[in-house]
């Protein structure tokens, strides 16, 4: 009986020492009481699921207000979302101090993974000191984009650094993270500083699925500077009336294949026609211009007119720029349409062929522009009156010889008539 008083006793001791205890663990995990947690300006609560609309890929902000319960140093804030396939979102601030009965305001940020599904997530906030943590959790019920297409990788064939001259083949991966099935996805590959673009087409790509595009085919220039460029992926989808786009550096390493295209012969020929034509006040001369690609490349050509303003309109048929491909010649046809009142005479006028921003000729043109037709008939009746005179001294002159001749004679006759008496 002796024996059971002291083990009551001592187990009676050892509870208040667990119970006191765990009373100092409990005091000391107590930093700061959670006043309330937003994300992007939403109050969370702690007993019910917040729904939420969070694009991903996108930050988004988490404001976390606490008041210390007492005096801690070294103290810091800390915000996970858990429930993302082997990944960790978290941020966590500096260490600061806190002093008890003071309300501070943190503010972290979180960004959505690109791969992440909707549904719910648990959203842990911790405050964490030398003394102890409080910790709260929350659940979040995130919704994503009805339209979301990623670009998941750029894969580039030869490589990111490419020699002049030589092809680049670029594949690019894409992953429609949104709700809706996408229709009719636009790739877009370019060098913006060499004039480089390429485009594929996707008919369909399904929620969730992901795809690869064809290869994107553009040719390096020969004599491309070497250094590094900017490209850009572009993916226009939902009618494009989205867009996502990826930016990147590519490397132009030195080839060997513009020193031999500098010393071969040029590549493009232009032919133009009669470089002077005569045309009548009102109305119109045709100058054709013949364009021939005899380089390994397709090449757009480009035709302008300057220096007519002032007598004539010119327009140009079929169009201004043409697109030809290797060894194919194609015409242009300049119109100058004279204006009613234009001064008679010679103008001149300049035709000039370009290619991108290099000039590839300039061509000096010459109009003789004539009086129209009612001066070419006055001046007709002019010259018929001058020669009707003519005619009528040359007629006078000869009916005044042949009078003279006739008096000649008659006196001849009277001499012999005399004589002969």
């Amino acid at each position: 009986m002796k024996n059971f008083k002291v083990i009551s006793i001592l187990m009676l001791f050892l509870v208040s020492i667990v119970a006191m205890a765990n009373f100092a663990r409990a005091d000391e995990t107590s930093l700061v009481t959670i006043n309330s947690v937003e994300v992007d300006g939403t109050d969370l609560s702690s007993v019910e699921i917040t729904s939420l609309y969070l694009e991903r890929g996108n930050e988004f902000e988490v404001e976390i207000t606490v008041t210390a319960i007492g005096d801690y140093n070294d103290t810091q804030v800390e915000v996970s979302l858990y429930g993302i396939h082997n990944e960790r979102v978290n941020d966590i601030t500096d260490t600061f101090d806190i002093v008890a009965g003071t309300t501070y305001v943190k503010r972290l940020t979180l960004e959505l993974p690109d791969r992440m599904d909707q549904g719910e997530y648990e959203l842990k906030v911790r405050v964490e000191g030398r003394s102890g943590f409080q910790s709260e959790e929350y659940i979040l019920s995130i919704n994503t984009a009805r339209n979301d297409v990623v670009i998941k990788d750029t894969v580039f064939s030869p490589g990111e650094e490419v020699k002049q001259g030589r092809a680049l083949l670029t594949t690019v991966r894409i992953k429609n993270m949104g709700e809706k099935d996408e229709e009719g996805v636009k790739v877009t590959f370019s060098i913006p500083g060499l004039g480089l673009s390429e485009s594929d087409y996707i008919d369909e790509l399904d929620a969730g699925d992901s795809t690869t595009s064809e290869e994107l085919y553009v040719k390096i220039p020969n004599c491309a500077e070497v250094g590094s460029y900017a490209y850009e992926v572009e993916v226009k989808y939902d009618d494009n009336d989205e867009t996502t786009t990826e930016t990147g550096t590519l490397y132009v390493s030195e080839g060997d294949m513009c020193e031999a295209v500098e010393e071969a012969a040029p590549t493009t020929m232009v032919t133009v026609g009669p470089a002077t034509q005569d045309v009548k006040q009102g109305a119109s001369a045709i100058y054709p211009v013949t364009l021939t690609n005899s380089g390994a490349e397709a090449k757009s050509y480009t035709v302008s007119v300057d220096g007519v303003v002032e007598w004539a309109v010119a327009t140009l048929d079929p169009a201004a720029s043409v697109l030809l491909q290797p060894g194919e010649s194609k015409a242009v046809y300049v119109y100058i349409a004279v204006n009613d009142d234009a001064t008679a005479g010679e103008h001149m006028f300049t035709l000039t062929i370009s290619s991108g921003t290099e000039t590839l000729k300039d061509v000096a043109l010459k109009a003789n522009v004539l009086e129209d037709g009612k001066s070419d008939f006055k001046r007709g009746l002019e010259i018929g009156l001058i020669v009707l005179v003519i005619l009528l001294v040359i007629l006078g002159l000869i009916v005044g010889f042949n009078k003279l001749r006739g008096d000649d004679d008659l006196e001849d006759a009277k001499d012999d008539t005399e004589t002969y008496y």
